[in-house]
């Protein structure tokens, strides 16, 4: 069974920390990535037209960052294979 993890980092002056949160679907942890990465551009107030070395935002398939000074935050997604054995046990045409 595969799982995919969406680890984000930040490292701001208002916060700092990581989490991660877990998804069956590599599509469906990028599209949490590219919201939660949209939404946090709108609320720093983040120029994309005008990036410097010291202010720079990128998105991809599988890494987003954002850096303003000292301030970062970024997201990334990891791919894991967990090893699910299920037994499954039918009794009467019922699953047990």
């Amino acid at each position: 069974m595969k799982l995919f993890l969406l680890i984000h980092e930040q490292d701001t002056d208002a916060a700092w920390g990581s989490s991660v949160d877990l998804f069956s679907t590599l599509e469906a942890a990028q599209a949490e990535m590219r919201k939660i990465y949209e939404k946090t551009i709108e609320s720093w107030n983040f120029d994309i037209e005008n990036q410097t070395d010291d202010s720079c935002c990128e998105f991809s398939d599988m890494n987003a960052s954002i850096r303003d000074g000292s301030d970062v935050e970024a997201w990334r997604i990891e791919e894991k294979e967990l090893d699910a054995n299920i037994a499954i046990k039918v009794h009467g045409g019922m699953v047990q």
